[in-house]
């Protein structure tokens, strides 16, 4: 079990551990930022574009942007641990994971979403982390969250998701908590390797094509991603 809440993480040992995974960090070009409140509109908007219609699952069931997402996404940004990279002079965002303190008990986010696509995705999304157990496996009622792992097109096969799940983790490190368990998943075959040479265990995993409700297949045309993983981490 961690010796502190990580609910009770301070602005300073964030901070100081995001400088130690600034020091880290190298990217010609690009630089490595913390995603406070100034950078709210610039990361949902680009997860917005990048992530909700273009990930395997949310393209397959024509899952569509709704204001409660971006209710989602800001609550999310407001545990003040979601890192982006920047295009130094363009300042586009190049990439951007969130992250968020998860407890046992928490709720799924997409609960309150009414529309059928989301539902859909919410009944196979809490079946595999029903599956996976992620607290019932580390022992533990806390643990970071690792969402919507995104790069932009423009920026893809540059080793760019990479370098910010490493920093998150780096950051991570650096916070002063012994353990911190960190948990995430994936549809994408790319971050599926990202996260797996990263060391995160593989908790469960569901082929797409082994999904089906009512006897009809949801979750299909989604190229070469075959499944979603559910991972865990002890850091």
């Amino acid at each position: 079990m961690q010796d502190q809440d990580l609910n009770s993480l301070q602005l300073h040992q964030i901070y100081k551990a995001f400088d130690a995974a600034q020091e880290t960090f190298d990217a010609p070009g690009k630089i490595l930022v913390l995603v406070t409140k100034e950078f709210y509109r610039k990361a949902i908007d680009f997860t917005r574009e990048n992530f909700l219609t273009k990930e395997p699952i949310n393209r397959s069931l024509n899952v569509q942007y709704t204001s409660e997402y971006e209710d989602h996404w800001i609550a999310t940004m407001k545990h003040n641990l979601s890192l982006m990279i920047i295009h130094k002079e363009t300042e586009d965002v190049v990439a951007i994971i969130r992250i968020k303190v998860q407890c046992k008990d928490d709720k799924s986010a997409l609960t309150g979403i009414q529309a059928k696509p989301t539902q859909q995705k919410h009944l196979f999304t809490s079946y595999c982390s029903s599956k996976a157990d992620f607290f019932g496996y580390y022992g533990t009622t806390q643990a970071l969250h690792f969402v919507g792992l995104t790069v932009s097109q423009k920026y893809q096969k540059q080793g760019m998701a990479s370098k910010i799940v490493n920093s998150a983790l780096c950051m991570i490190r650096n916070l002063g908590i012994k353990p911190i368990y960190v948990k995430t998943e994936s549809a994408s075959i790319y971050a599926q390797k990202i996260f797996e040479k990263a060391g995160f265990e593989i908790l469960f995993e569901q082929p797409f094509d082994k999904w089906t409700v009512d006897g009809k297949q949801l979750i299909n045309n989604t190229g070469v991603h075959e499944s979603r993983k559910n991972y865990g981490l002890k850091v």
